[in-house]
C-alpha cells in the first residue's frame, strides 16, 4: 500500500501543483459540504476504479494557478466539477502507469463521473480510502483493482 500511496503522493503533486501531507489520525466521517468526488472505472489486463476525494478549496488553487494568466476567467461550479473529472482522469492514468507497470493507453478508462460523498460514507466505504491534508483540507483516494 505504501508504494501505491508514494505513487498518488508524486502524481498528485506533479499534476495538481500542490503538496500533501499525512494525515494525524484517519479520516472516520465527513461532512458532504465542500467535498468533490470523481470516479473512474478503467478496463484493461485488470479492472479497477479510481477515485479521488478532493475538496472545494483545493479545487479552486488548482485552478487559479491553471488560469494564473486569465485572471478575469469565472471560476464556476462546471469549471469546479469538469476539473475534478480531468484530475480523476489524469490521476487515473497515472497510477495505472505506475502501480501496474501498463501504459494507461492499454486500458479503457471510463468517463469519470462525480459522486455525492455521502455515498461513500453511507456505505462504510471510507475505510479503503488513504487520506492526506492539503491547505488545511482532507484529500483521498482509493486505487481498487480486480
Amino acid at each position: 500500500m505504501e508504494g501505491v500511496q508514494e505513487a498518488f503522493i508524486s502524481t498528485f503533486e506533479e499534476t495538481a501543483f500542490q503538496f500533501l501531507n499525512p494525515l494525524e489520525k484517519p479520516v472516520q466521517e465527513y461532512d458532504d459540504i465542500g467535498y468533490f468526488i470523481g470516479r473512474c472505472r478503467f478496463d484493461g489486463a485488470i479492472n479497477g476504479i479510481f477515485d479521488l476525494i478532493i475538496h472545494e478549496s483545493t479545487v479552486n488553487e488548482y485552478l487559479e494557478f491553471l488560469f494564473s494568466d486569465e485572471p478575469e476567467t469565472e471560476i464556476t461550479d462546471e469549471l469546479r466539477s469538469d476539473s475534478v473529472k480531468e484530475l480523476s482522469n489524469v490521476l487515473c492514468g497515472n497510477m495505472i502507469s505506475k502501480c501496474v507497470n501498463a501504459q494507461a493507453s492499454e486500458y479503457k478508462i471510463e468517463k469519470p463521473v462525480i459522486l455525492a460523498l455521502s455515498s461513500l460514507a453511507d456505505a462504510g466505504d471510507l475505510s479503503l480510502y488513504s487520506f492526506f491534508e492539503n491547505s488545511g483540507k482532507a484529500c483521498g483516494f482509493s486505487f481498487l483493482v480486480n
